[in-house]
């Protein structure tokens, strides 16, 4: 009978072993996904105050241009911001024509280039 009541008991505690075993797995994966979470939360929140901070300068600029703009002629802001980014790219464009008869590769020279002027580059891959 004593043997019998050793088994149950061992028997007993191997279960409740397990049990808590499961218990702290469900435990360790809720908590791997709460701090995915956590780090899915500071990434939208650190993309949300960049974009607030980017509305605000929009916001800014607007205003300044909306009081530049009192004091302009019609046509004359736009005839003045089509100078000057002609001006830069003319600039620019002569710097990386320079820098190309240097002997620099274009994919260098190409960085003092603006984003308004027009390029294009060619990429080869192996799907190995």
């Amino acid at each position: 009978m004593r043997a019998l009541v050793q088994r149950v008991a061992r028997a007993s505690v191997a279960a409740r072993e397990s049990q808590i075993s499961q218990a702290r797995e469900e435990i360790r994966a809720n908590v791997t996904k709460l701090a995915a979470a956590e780090s899915e939360l500071d990434r939208l929140r650190h993309e949300l105050n960049s974009c607030a901070r980017a509305l605000s300068e929009v916001e800014f600029k607007r205003d300044d241009l909306e009081r530049s703009r009192d004091g302009m002629g019609e046509g004359a802001l736009e005839r003045l911001i089509d100078e000057q980014m002609r001006s830069a790219c003319t600039q620019a464009y002569a710097a990386y024509q320079e820098m190309l008869a240097a002997g620099i590769a274009r994919e260098v020279a190409r960085m003092v280039l603006p984003v308004s002027i027009y390029s294009s580059a060619y990429v080869t891959l192996n799907a190995r």
